[in-house]
């Protein structure tokens, strides 16, 4: 597999079958560094997730409202460029067909493939 799919499976299995689709931890961490950080915009404010805050708050939507997760998610990746051992993914994606965020992610090849590093994004 070259790199270019190989970015592209991380996207899909560690992001958006492991967060969007499933809220799934294990498959998550398989994707994505244990030092990811999201940056969350709230007006001139910015706040930094890390992996496990964004599970655990995910996790317990799955608990409480187990139907915000019974919906259509699809994506379109806009761009990928990859130098070396570093990549950098856009997309666009898609909640039951609407347009729902931009999302823009950085990864880092290991030895053990690519994980998914950062993610910046604008709704």
């Amino acid at each position: 597999m070259n790199d270019v799919n190989s970015v592209l499976k991380t996207i899909e299995l560690g992001y958006i079958e492991g967060i969007h689709r499933q809220a799934n931890r294990e498959l998550t961490n398989k994707y994505v560094h244990d030092l990811f950080s999201m940056f969350v915009r709230k007006g001139e404010e910015v706040e930094i997730w890390s992996i496990h805050q964004w599970m655990d708050q995910l996790e317990e939507r799955k608990k409480t409202k187990p139907e915000s997760f019974d919906r259509q998610v699809d994506y379109a990746i806009t761009n990928v460029e990859i130098h070396n051992s570093f990549a950098t993914v856009v997309l666009d994606l898609y909640i039951d067909s609407k347009m729902y965020a931009k999302d823009c992610f950085s990864l880092y090849k290991f030895e053990d493939g690519w994980k998914i590093m950062t993610k910046v994004y604008e709704m």
